[in-house]
């Protein structure tokens, strides 16, 4: 019995615990469901002899021949998972958005098993016009690596000899196998195919894994981010998936066991001559030649990428500088990321253009207005299949909706009832659905109608946070700081021109405004501005252009006149009241030839005395909005300043949108504040952002605890990314070693830790620097 199709990855588990770097492959992968396997009962005898315990009608325990002879009863598969199989399942399934069904009080997965419901898992030989006759595959008499490395590479149909030893290869053929599982020759050797070609060519006939993919082609979704080929040294069976897992995802991905390796001191030259092929297209593609281990330690896989540079640069044409365009990472440390990846979809059904009429509420969250079409198959060798099952995938054109984590029908099916008309999740590319109605379908009626339409729910960030909180009864609110920042943008419509002002060259003189001295003259030596009262200045339009980062004085001014537009600055005159003496701005909305002095209502007259010099007409100048002087006060620039940067720093990777100053709350209590939530590109990230060098609390404990709450916070939403950024020039050594310490002590999940980043020196005139701490090892009870 063939163990999966094309697009099927097999996880291992020790104990039912799936190594964390899996784990992060798998979330990235993102399958519709995760299904613990059945063992087949001879299989199962063979390598675990005796286990099985057999009663006879009596109640006895079997024995020898009788024994035998139930084991080998036409019920040759044995339906029973053991826990711990379904523990590493669970861990999976954790971590992806298989389909579920959404009750009042759980959130239950559709499949759990196997073929259950069989309907979901049909075999492709029963698939009209399909049969596999002959294909290229992995002998069934060869075991080992070797075998292993070629099942997963070419498949397999009929069913592999569980005694079956490592094949004793020639030269030649070890050569024909290496270029082959490399991928530097697409052509396969002889000896893999399954029946004798009777004249027909090697071209002519497919691998096992392409049956698996009738009426399906490869989709490889590229941006612009640096493609990399992963090279995957070690024995273990995570080795294995590692490089699977890899290939599935993005391509590229080789598994060399030491069977293909050979020893330290002679590698076999069919080998070194595919790794100069790969680093040759590496090098003008261009991409990264990345050397990974999940079963060795790092300096043996340092070792092993130095001794695949060296056997380059010997080589005939070898590349000179391997180290160039070469790597190594442990397992732990290698990343993930959602874009640059493959898919599979049905031929020339890929990429069809819908026009949907769509609703979008005040958080952004886009609600369609009528259903989608019925998603009929035109491959009319697929559709013949009566028990086959599709996937839909949606995907929006301007590249926002809020990938992953775990959202399912309740949270992405537009409410039509109490039945849903299909199964949603959260899929790698956006919304997915099968092509099953799960409410009432009546007997007879057309095939058309059995097909479900469903309106679909696109999530804005506000609501995608709260809908990932509910998961664990949580749910958010802006802190006060927040609602500042939030006013903000809506005086200006945008968050965009919110972040353009505060993280802007404008800053600096912005910050000034905070009039620290006693005088006008010491605040403002240059006659920038205007000292009304303690920590309240105002600055004319030759201090906004003085004290702008290298601004011209055009973008100064249409910077200045977009923030005037929408009331965030004001521009008005600096006036004395006649009879109380107060100094004040008063705002040009309300002057007239008589003004109202706003301390004592007494009228004034606009002459020269009220604003004494210049003596020939009054000069203008520029107030903040007291919101925006709350803001800074509190140093809520600091949050805008990171957002500023984080959006600047991968904007190759699309649309950059985020919450700031957001509580998360549980049982009406603020649980974390958050100063940053973002997300672009398919990574989610949260984020600490301090005006000071060093963490908030009096000792070692207060400090570890707050940033517990920020781990805490990185688990409830599935953040890629934590960071911990601050507008000085660099953390203070204590500070990086409390982040340290508090990271590493902390109970993650089974995954483990997202990525922990160090930035500094957000200040607009400064150097921002940034640093990725070690990641640590998730803690194992």
């Amino acid at each position: 019995m063939t163990w999966g199709g094309t697009g099927f990855a097999l996880i291992p588990h020790h104990e039912g615990h799936v190594a964390p770097a899996l784990l992060r492959a798998c979330r990235t992968y993102d399958p519709d469901y995760v299904v613990t396997f059945p063992r087949e009962v001879l299989d199962y005898e063979y390598f675990l002899p005796g286990a099985l315990e057999i009663g006879g009608p009596d109640g006895q325990l079997l024995t020898g021949r009788a024994r035998w002879e139930a084991l080998t009863a036409d019920h040759n598969m044995l339906d029973v998972h053991i826990g711990l199989d379904a523990q590493a399942r669970d861990q999976v399934a954790a971590v992806c958005s298989p389909y579920k069904r959404v009750g009042v009080d759980s959130r239950r997965e559709v499949t759990h098993r196997f073929g259950v419901p069989k309907a979901e898992f049909p075999d492709v030989n029963s698939m009209p016009g399909v049969a596999v006759l002959n294909c290229v595959q992995c002998p069934p008499n060869w075991g080992g690596l070797l075998a292993v490395a070629v099942a997963s590479h070419a498949g397999l149909v009929d069913a592999p000899n569980p005694a079956a030893t490592e094949p004793a290869l020639d030269e030649r053929t070890r050569q024909r196998l290496i270029e082959f599982l490399t991928g530097t020759r697409t052509l396969p050797p002889d000896f893999l195919a399954r029946l004798p070609l009777d004249g027909a060519a090697l071209s002519d006939i497919g691998s096992a894994w392409g049956y698996t993919a009738t009426g399906l082609c490869e989709i490889s979704l590229m941006d612009e981010a640096q493609h990399r080929t992963l090279l995957v040294v070690g024995d273990s069976a995570e080795d294995f998936a590692l490089a699977r897992l890899w290939q599935l995802i993005y391509g590229h991905g080789v598994w060399l066991p030491s069977s293909l390796r050979g020893d330290p001191d002679a590698m076999p030259g069919a080998l070194v001559d595919a790794l100069t092929k790969i680093f040759y297209h590496s090098r003008y593609r261009p991409a990264t030649v990345t050397v990974t281990s999940a079963s060795m330690p790092a300096a043996q896989v340092d070792s092993e990428l130095e001794r695949f540079r060296a056997k380059v640069r010997d080589w005939p044409n070898g590349d000179q500088n391997p180290a160039e365009i070469s790597e190594a990472l442990t397992a732990q440390d290698l990343t993930w990321p959602r874009r640059s990846t493959k898919q599979l979809a049905v031929i020339e059904q890929f990429d069809d253009p819908l026009n949907i009429p769509i609703e979008v509420d005040a958080t952004g969250t886009r609600t369609m207005l009528t259903p989608l079409p019925p998603p009929l198959l035109e491959n009319k060798q697929v559709a013949s299949h009566d028990d086959i099952t599709w996937h839909v995938d949606i995907t929006w054109l301007d590249d926002r909706s809020i990938e992953g984590g775990d959202m399912t029908t309740g949270e992405l099916l537009a409410s039509e009832g109490e039945l849903p008309v299909t199964l949603v999740r959260s899929g790698r590319h956006g919304p997915s659905y099968p092509s099953k109605r799960y409410d009432l379908v009546l007997g007879g009626i057309p095939t058309l109608n059995r097909l479900p339409r469903p309106k679909l729910r696109d999530l804005s960030l506000p609501d995608w946070v709260d809908a990932k909180l509910a998961q664990h009864n949580l749910t958010s609110r802006l802190s006060p700081a927040g609602h500042r920042t939030a006013q903000l943008a809506r005086m200006f419509g945008s968050r965009d021109a919110v972040v353009d002002l505060f993280a802007g060259p404008l800053l600096p003189a912005l910050r000034k405004m905070d009039a620290k001295q006693e005088s006008s003259t010491a605040c403002y030596p240059k006659d920038e501005g205007v000292r009304i009262r303690a920590h309240y200045g105002v600055l004319n339009f030759s201090g906004f252009h003085n004290l702008s980062a290298d601004a011209a004085e055009t973008d100064v001014r249409h910077r200045l006149d977009a923030a005037l537009q929408a009331g965030v600055i004001r521009r008005g005159l600096v006036l004395q009241c006649a009879l109380c003496t107060e100094l004040q701005f008063q705002p040009v909305d309300r002057l007239g030839q008589r003004w109202t002095c706003e301390r004592c209502d007494t009228g004034n007259e606009l002459n020269q005395p009220a604003w004494n010099l210049p003596l020939q007409e009054p000069r203008w100048y520029y107030d903040l909005h007291p919101v925006g002087r709350q803001l800074l006060g509190d140093h809520g620039d600091v949050p805008i300043a990171l957002a500023a940067y984080l959006s600047h720093e991968k904007r190759s990777l699309g649309p950059y949108q985020d919450l700031t100053e957001v509580e998360l709350v549980g049982n009406r209590k603020a649980r974390v504040e958050l100063d940053l939530v973002a997300y672009q590109g398919g990574i989610r990230t949260i984020a600490e952002a301090k005006s000071a060098a060093q963490l908030s609390g009096k000792n070692a404990n207060q400090r570890q605890a707050e940033v517990s709450k920020k781990c805490q916070a990185a688990v409830w939403l599935e953040a890629d990314e934590l960071v911990f950024a601050t507008s000085t020039p660099e953390w203070t050594p204590g500070a990086e070693a409390d982040i340290f310490r508090a990271t590493q002590a902390f109970d993650w999940s089974d995954i483990g830790p997202p990525t922990i980043r160090l930035i500094a020196g957000l200040d607009p005139q400064g150097t921002v620097t940034s640093k990725t701490l070690p990641r640590p090892e998730p803690n194992r009870s």
